[in-house]
């Protein structure tokens, strides 16, 4: 071959086409295969299930997200609350707000 090689890409003489050097899977396999393989690291692949079984796992990471925003909105207002209550009070050691248990 005259042509360069694309970065972290080898020919392969069998598919006779350009292929991730890293992608140690170079034979076709079933989805649940290929998810397997992904997972030890032997392919960058993934299959279009894979994408749809992290659905749920997508689904608690937005509520865990709108969780954090919900606890900085209320950090915001402990703060704003606890510096009204300390204004005039310049000689008093700075105090840590109280901790909430959840």
């Amino acid at each position: 071959m005259t042509e360069q090689s694309p970065p972290s890409m080898v020919w392969c003489r069998i598919h006779r086409r350009w292929e991730r050097a890293d992608d140690l899977i170079d034979f076709p396999c079933s989805d649940t295969f290929l998810d397997g393989y992904h997972e030890l690291g032997l392919t960058p692949r993934k299959s279009p299930r894979y994408y749809a079984k992290s659905a749920p796992a997508q689904a608690e990471i937005d509520e865990l997200l709108q969780r954090i925003s919900e606890l900085e909105r209320e950090n915001a207002l402990l703060k704003e609350a606890l510096g009204k209550t300390t204004k005039g009070k310049k000689d008093r050691k700075a105090t840590r707000p109280p901790t909430i248990d959840l």
